[in-house]
């Protein structure tokens, strides 16, 4: 669940921010997932959008005054003079172009993730408290920073708005007290100090590391493939690797029967108890903190969420 909400956020917020007009690398979206955030990060955004030519087609020409009033009130135009008139192929309609200024980054993102939150889709989704907004679990927070300050903004949860932030906090556990970020590189940085692994990437890193440092040179078949369910079991599931530990041991022949049972669970001859942990977002971060899955956004934007 995780990876694919990764991907959705991935998809959505480089959709959002094409369509006001940012045109961004391939690769300048990257998003990191797990069970408590879930997070974005945007690199190379400028300060303000770009400069953009928007059209409004409007009626025909001589269509009745009613239709003609309600475009030019639409396209806050004083009168038809300011209208261009075209020929469409199937008549001559009034069109209205205006040149539109670019606005602040972080005006536009503000207004870009209240909307990435609400059409996020989630296999199942829940309301809290009094709040109609539905998501996989209560949403703690939205963490929200661009070029080093927190994003004014809010989302409206359906009975009450929740403001954008620029704080987040560790393990839940062993670091809960909250924190100011500035940058995505600050955020990762600072929660690595807090027990939590931002990239799933390096939790896997981490099982592999562990695990072979146990095993050493005598990792059987059977037991590379159960190491490689574990980290795509465990990577993913958790953001803290402060307790994960490996041990190595042989069922013997009258043991084929747990040892198999074990490998299907993809912890071969390895046992992990995961801990709950996070997902951040990056360059304009945001963080969406919620129960037992969180997630964090692109820009520096972040969200996250608790069980």
């Amino acid at each position: 669940m995780q990876r694919r909400a990764g991907e959705q956020l991935k998809e959505r917020l480089t959709a959002l921010l094409a369509e006001n007009g940012f045109e961004l690398p391939k690769d300048a979206v990257k998003t990191f997932a797990g069970p408590r955030r879930l997070t974005a990060v945007v690199a190379d955004l400028p300060a303000a959008q770009p400069d953009r030519t928007v059209e409004r087609k409007g009626p025909k020409v001589g269509s009745p005054q009613g239709a003609i009033d309600g475009f030019l009130k639409a396209s806050g135009l004083a009168s038809l003079d300011q209208a261009e008139q075209r020929d469409s192929g199937k008549g001559v309609f009034y069109f209205a172009v205006q040149k539109q200024p670019g606005r602040a980054t972080a005006a536009v993102v503000a207004e870009i993730v209240p909307t990435l939150i609400k059409a996020f889709d989630w296999p199942k989704s829940m309301r809290w408290a009094t709040w109609g907004q539905r998501w996989i679990r209560p949403l703690h927070a939205v963490l929200c920073v661009f070029g080093g300050e927190t994003v004014p903004g809010r989302i409206d949860l359906g009975g009450g708005a929740m403001g954008f932030t620029n704080e987040t906090v560790g393990h839940r556990f062993l670091a809960p007290a909250p924190f100011a970020v500035t940058s995505f590189e600050d955020y990762a940085d600072k929660l690595d100090k807090a027990y939590v692994m931002v990239d799933a990437a390096d939790r896997k890193a981490y099982i592999s590391r562990i695990a072979g440092q146990r095993a050493g040179d005598g990792v059987s078949g059977g037991m590379t493939k159960g190491l490689a369910g574990l980290k795509a079991q465990v990577g993913p599931a958790r953001e803290s690797m402060m307790f994960f530990t490996s041990a190595l041991g042989d069922f013997g022949p009258a043991g084929r029967t747990a040892q198999t049972a074990l490998t299907g669970l993809g912890g071969a001859f390895m046992a992990a108890t995961p801990i709950l942990g996070g997902v951040a977002a990056g360059m304009a971060l945001v963080r969406l903190a919620t129960g037992a899955i969180s997630s964090s956004m692109g820009c520096f934007v972040k969200c996250s969420r608790s069980r």
